[in-house]
């Protein structure tokens, strides 16, 4: 069966959405390339993001984020799946706005303090001396954020509130599901 998409579809919500899985598997349906942000940068930069932090800053992160987020946003249609605090900035919202279908992947924040409690992968859940926040620690920093993120992320063109019970196949066809109902135009399939 082929799908196609004539827009970029960017994938937004909390770390430990599933936006990197459910995009791989939504650009896989629409024969579309992937792309995860994070990784790209990471890729580009030769280093990791946690070490992008620790030699920087916040601020220097999300500069150098958006910098590659336009360089993405001006290739053919594609499924970007960008880092949980992307969209936090308005210059940033509006450039996905102009080039893209906007995704926000919403999870419950007892399912987001269930997937992330031992990842150690994220430096936005770490403590001022290095270590993975405790259980506490970790809801209370999950509830910060998302109180600072949830604003733009409802503002996406598309909202997908994520079942726990779903796979990521399911998630991804209801993902397919909302952009044919909010952009019929600009998803084609047999689906």
């Amino acid at each position: 069966m082929f799908m196609g998409s004539k827009l970029t579809i960017v994938l937004t919500g909390f770390m430990g959405s599933g936006k990197s899985a459910v995009g791989k598997s939504l650009a896989h349906k629409l024969q579309i390339p992937f792309h995860d942000l994070d990784q790209e940068i990471e890729k580009g930069e030769q280093t990791s993001i946690s070490e992008i932090f620790k030699k920087g800053s916040e601020s220097y992160f999300r500069t150098l984020e958006f910098t590659y987020l336009k360089q993405f946003l001006a290739l053919p249609p594609i499924v970007l799946s960008l880092g949980g605090g992307t969209v936090q900035h308005e210059s940033v919202f509006e450039t996905i706005e102009q080039n893209a279908i906007l995704v926000y992947l919403k999870v419950s924040e007892k399912q987001l303090i269930k997937r992330l409690q031992y990842d150690n992968k994220r430096p936005m859940l770490y403590d001022e001396k290095g270590r993975l926040l405790e259980s506490n620690k970790l809801k209370e920093r999950i509830q910060s954020l998302l109180a600072q993120r949830e604003p733009y992320y409802q503002r996406a063109a598309v909202t997908v509130t994520v079942d726990p019970r779903w796979s990521v196949a399911e998630t991804t066809n209801e993902v397919i599901r909302k952009l044919k109902q909010y952009a019929p135009a600009a998803i084609t399939s047999d689906y």
